[in-house]
Parts: C-alpha cells; structure tokens; sequence
C-alpha cells in the first residue's frame, strides 16, 4: 500500500501509472490521502515494532487528527478517479 501511495504522491505520474491511471496526474486531494497515509502508517509501524518509541497522548491526538484529513481528502476524491486509484493500488500491491 505504501508503495502504491508512494507512486501516487508525486506532481507527474510515473510512465506506468500513467498508462494504468489514463492521466499524467492525480488530484490533490489524492495526493493529500497518499501523504498522510504513509505518515500514518510509518507511526503505526513504530508503534507497533519499536520497542523504543514512548508514544504521548499528543501523538494519539495529532495521528487521529491527521487520519480525519486523510478520510476527508478519499472523500473528496472524484468517484471515477477513485476507482482508478484503487483499482491501481490493488496492481502495485500485486507487482
């Protein structure tokens, strides 16, 4: 998913997702999920597997608070370009 995300978070699409999006960009809003839900599962990752990291209830606040951006930007996301995406993470997963 990350890579996926990772290959979605960028001003001009790669030449494959070009060709699987039928778009040289997507929405910023789009984009705006694919940030946020890498921070996100970059701090679950730590969380989960860092014996090290102390996690405050601010970070419980500020990731709770980023994951509402996160559903408001898939919100926003037009219903055809959403299939797209989704469609294209369930092929990158896959590659």
């Amino acid at each position: 998913m990350k890579d996926g995300c990772r290959s979605i978070d960028r001003p001009i699409l790669g030449q494959r997702q070009q060709t699987l999006l039928r778009r040289r960009s997507v929405s910023p809003e789009a984009r705006v999920f694919a940030t946020v839900f890498m921070s996100l599962q970059d701090l679950r990752h730590k969380a989960d597997y860092d014996p090290q990291v102390v996690v405050q209830r601010s970070d419980a606040v500020d990731a709770c608070d980023k994951s509402e951006v996160a559903a408001q930007a898939l919100a926003a996301i037009e219903p055809v370009e959403l299939a797209d995406i989704l469609a294209l993470l369930l092929v990158e997963l896959r590659a």
